[in-house]
Order: C-alpha cells, then sequence, then structure tokens
C-alpha cells in the first residue's frame, strides 16, 4: 500500500510542469522596441510584448507567432524570475512557457503553414569556404552589412540570415561541418538594393545561394491571452 503511495507521489510531481520559485511581472514603460533578456544559473530578466515573451520561451522567430489579442504586440511587459535552484537556460525557457500560461492564460496551439521562404543551396561555382577541424562551440556578431563568424554550421548560418531578412530560411545544403568566415555587403540604397547586395555576396564569397521558394513553416497559434495582474 505503502509503495503504491509513493510512485503515485512520484507520478504526479513529474506530472506537474517546471516552474519558478518566485515570479514578478509588471508593465514596462520602455520605450525601446523588440525584446530584450539575460540569464545566470536559476534566474532570467525579460522584457517584451506578450508576443517577444513567445519568441523567448518557444525559441521561435517573429514571424513564427500568429493569432491571438490585438495588445499581444503593443503592450511591454518585465518579468523577473528565480528557480529553486542553479536551472540552466532550456530549463529557465521551460518555467517560462509554464509562467505564461498561468499568468497570461496563454492557449496555444502547433501547426504547419506553406509560405513564402528562402532556401539557403549551394551556388553552381560550389562552397567557397571550407570546414573548421575540431570546431567546438560557435558565435556569430551581425552589424550594418557585416556576419562575423565562428564555428557556425549551415543550418545556424540560416538562422542568422533569416533574422537580417526578417523572413523564413531553410538550410537545404546538406553541408555538414561548422565555418568561420566574415561575410560583408552593401548597405546604400532601398531595402530591395541591400537585399541584392546581400544576395550576391553570398554567392560570391561563400559559394551559397538564396532561392525563393515556399515551404513548411512551424508556427505558434494564439488561442487565448489575457493580460496578468501586476505583483
Amino acid at each position: 500500500m505503502l509503495k503504491a503511495l509513493w510512485i503515485l507521489l512520484a507520478a504526479h510531481a513529474l506530472a506537474q510542469p517546471p516552474a519558478f520559485e518566485a515570479a514578478a511581472i509588471k508593465p514596462s514603460k520602455e520605450a525601446v522596441r523588440g525584446i530584450t533578456w539575460d540569464t545566470g544559473p536559476g534566474r532570467i530578466d525579460v522584457r517584451g510584448t506578450l508576443k517577444g515573451l513567445i519568441w523567448v520561451a518557444y525559441q521561435v522567430k517573429d514571424y513564427q507567432v500568429a493569432g491571438g489579442p490585438k495588445w499581444l504586440d503593443e503592450d511591454r511587459f518585465e518579468i523577473n524570475a528565480k528557480a529553486e535552484g542553479a536551472a540552466n537556460d532550456p530549463q529557465l525557457l521551460a518555467m517560462l512557457q509554464t509562467l505564461l500560461a498561468d499568468r497570461f492564460q496563454l492557449v496555444i496551439h502547433h501547426e504547419q503553414k506553406v509560405a513564402p521562404a528562402y532556401a539557403l543551396v549551394l551556388a553552381k561555382s560550389g562552397l567557397k569556404i571550407k570546414p573548421v577541424e575540431g570546431a567546438t562551440g560557435s558565435s556569430s556578431r551581425s552589424s550594418r552589412g557585416v556576419i562575423t563568424a565562428k564555428g557556425l554550421t549551415m543550418a545556424k548560418l540560416a538562422d542568422r540570415l533569416s533574422r537580417n531578412l526578417g523572413a523564413p530560411v531553410a538550410d537545404l545544403t546538406e553541408t555538414p561541418g561548422a565555418f568561420d568566415f566574415k561575410l560583408e555587403w552593401s548597405i546604400e540604397g532601398d531595402k530591395d538594393d541591400v537585399q541584392s547586395s546581400l544576395f550576391a555576396a553570398l554567392q560570391s564569397q561563400l559559394g551559397l545561394k538564396l532561392e525563393a521558394r515556399k515551404l513548411p513553416i512551424d508556427m505558434i497559434v494564439v488561442d487565448k491571452a489575457e493580460k496578468p495582474s501586476e505583483n
């Protein structure tokens, strides 16, 4: 009987979603747009709209979140949360998902839709960079017209380009390994000029090409959300 009770209690504990020990949410009056977040062992501080908080919690991009009330991408919030122990980033993000469900009454579902996107493929000239032997870790910095990368995989490059273009980019190069490179393009002219320069630089400097296609995109659809009470 006692053994059965312990099994029942253990199963109940396993079923509980990960949660913070303490969390404060308040409206943010910051004039800064976008999302900012910072983590340390067992803590996370994040500021932005609820849509931005969803990006962080589920590690998706702007175009992957749809639905929800109008204020989803207007009202800004500040969250300061602490875990019971020295939780790492994946654990903290899982706890943030729980917090959004509890305090914002956030209800979502996942679906796929076919949408305009870019496919990152090899150019006819072939790849012009070589993989780094024994690469450990990766980093990339992007400034005006420059991407500097260390140990970057093609998948992570696609992710970086997606941020630069504000559109989905899928890695279809089928190229393993990690790469060091510096990609530079012109930022003169209008948006189309800058984009054309980036496309040309990818081909001439890296031997890569972006092709416009329609591809399946993973989406988070917001079914319900409510503004939290301040604490």
